[in-house]
């Protein structure tokens, strides 16, 4: 039978416990909220934060010039850079069509390939 389990807000005494569970991802500083899930005996067993993020979503029209291609992206991205900054975001996510939009992304705007596998989870009305 599965345990009880409880959720709290995170503590300063909590961070080397958070550490040791998340391994080798970096401790993420920035979120909007955090919590700890524990059991009735106060051990840490899970530990989740919600975060705003930034996805950039281009469509480019493969009909007009690669150089006018290249100018659109980097005007989106300065745009999605600066409205960014109003809600304090610190990084833009995006999800490449291809493997060659990809490294045009990564070679010339400085994106780097994600650790970990991008899931996505829609949500209902009212969830």
């Amino acid at each position: 039978m599965p345990k009880s389990i409880r959720l709290r807000r995170p503590k300063k005494e909590d961070v080397s416990e958070i550490q040791r569970i998340t391994k080798n991802w970096p401790l993420i500083t920035s979120f909007r909220s955090a919590a700890i899930a524990e059991d009735q005996k106060g051990e840490l067993i899970a530990f989740g934060i919600t975060r705003h993020v930034v996805e950039f979503v281009a469509h480019v029209n493969n009909d007009s010039s690669p150089a006018d291609r290249a100018v659109a992206i980097s005007d989106l991205i300065k745009l999605a850079k600066i409205e960014s900054q109003f809600d304090k975001v610190e990084r833009i996510h995006v999800f490449a069509e291809n493997e060659k939009f990809a490294r045009f992304l990564m070679k010339h705007f400085g994106f780097y390939k994600a650790e970990g596998i991008p899931l996505i989870l829609e949500l209902e009305d009212g969830e």
